[in-house]
């Protein structure tokens, strides 16, 4: 099913399990603070379980957030399965791969796991667009199979990966249409972004596009290579921010943000105009940022002199700090 895959990467593809080791390694050669690991679930079962990824998880819990896979053909059973990777195994989003189950997305099985992740909070992660494996593209065309998701669920947020090609423009126009859909770059490198979408994110999808890699198709360096030729202005450096040193915001993922600031320089940052529900926020150096927050959690880590200033109210605070680097609340100037 997968052998398809080479001819798109040119490379081997694994046919053996990678040493989180190596996953991590290649996260920090690419410079990415916090990596989203999913559970797969088709109709012949768990192709990697939800336990499998809690425990990757609990090896590097500062690297690494589960997104949970469930199984369709039991609604059930899938709805409590995924309540439990939220709430005791701290899961962060729900993922279906429509083309492995054969199902589009607008398919009754989908609707009680909706209806599910807008009660929990979290998103939902679908593929859009064509499919790599020799498997029907057809579940993942967006119109009018995520059109009609969007419309029995506003309150649902969706984050559709692959980009959409090449039903692209589709992918644009729900994107725009729709304030809770989104699109992320999973499985395309930065200078093979269709013109489209690079417009798109020039213009008024600077917030609506998401950094991804599929990896281990591809890492986060590859992905990354050559991004100075989208020519992306400085709003729309949700992607990469280069600064002194190296400064990488990984995108705003439904109210959520990952940030890091590497290098001994000083660099400054302020989210504050956008209020987040969550934010991951990872420095060093003496850089400092500003954040809004909306009643969720603020974690990260400093090291060095860094600040980070906030406004708003959190649910929990975990930054660690090595050096003399400092969490700050911004005094209210009333």
């Amino acid at each position: 099913m997968f052998d398809s895959l080479r001819r798109w990467t040119r490379s081997q593809v694994a046919d053996q399990e990678i040493p989180l080791s190596v996953t991590i390694d290649a996260m920090d050669r690419g410079d990415v603070a916090k990596g989203l690991v999913c559970a797969w679930h088709g109709p012949g079962g768990a192709l990697i379980s939800n336990d499998e990824v809690a425990n990757f998880v609990d090896r590097y819990p500062d690297r690494l957030v589960g997104v949970a896979a469930v199984d369709l053909n039991h609604p059930m059973l899938a709805v409590r399965e995924l309540r439990r990777c939220v709430n005791k195994l701290g899961f962060r989003a729900l993922r279906i791969v429509p083309w492995l189950w054969g199902l589009p997305p607008n398919d009754r099985r989908y609707y009680p796991l909706y209806a599910e992740c807008v009660e929990l909070g979290i998103p939902v992660c679908l593929q859009v667009g064509h499919t790599g494996p020799m498997r029907s593209s057809e579940p993942g065309r967006p119109i009018p199979y995520l059109d009609d998701v969007a419309l029995e669920f506003p309150e649902l947020k969706v984050v559709g990966g692959h980009i959409g090609f090449p039903w692209t423009l589709e992918m644009i126009s729900l994107a725009t249409k729709y304030e809770n859909i989104f699109i992320d770059t999973s499985a395309w490198v930065a200078h093979r972004y269709p013109g489209e979408l690079v417009d798109f994110m020039r213009g008024s999808g600077r917030k609506k596009v998401l950094f991804g890699t599929n990896y281990p198709m591809l890492t986060a360096q590859q992905c990354l290579e050559r991004l100075d030729v989208l020519e992306l202005d400085d709003e729309t450096e949700h992607l990469k921010i280069k600064a002194s040193g190296s400064t990488h915001i990984h995108g705003r993922q439904n109210s959520i943000y990952y940030l890091t600031l590497k290098g001994s320089g000083s660099t400054q940052i302020d989210l504050a105009n956008n209020p987040v529900t969550h934010a991951e926020i990872n420095l060093s150096g003496s850089s400092k940022v500003s954040v809004s927050m909306h009643g969720g959690d603020l974690k990260g880590s400093i090291s060095g002199s860094g600040t980070v200033i906030y406004d708003g109210d959190i649910r929990d605070q975990e930054v660690r700090i090595s050096g003399s680097g400092s969490v700050k609340r911004r005094r209210s100037t009333s």
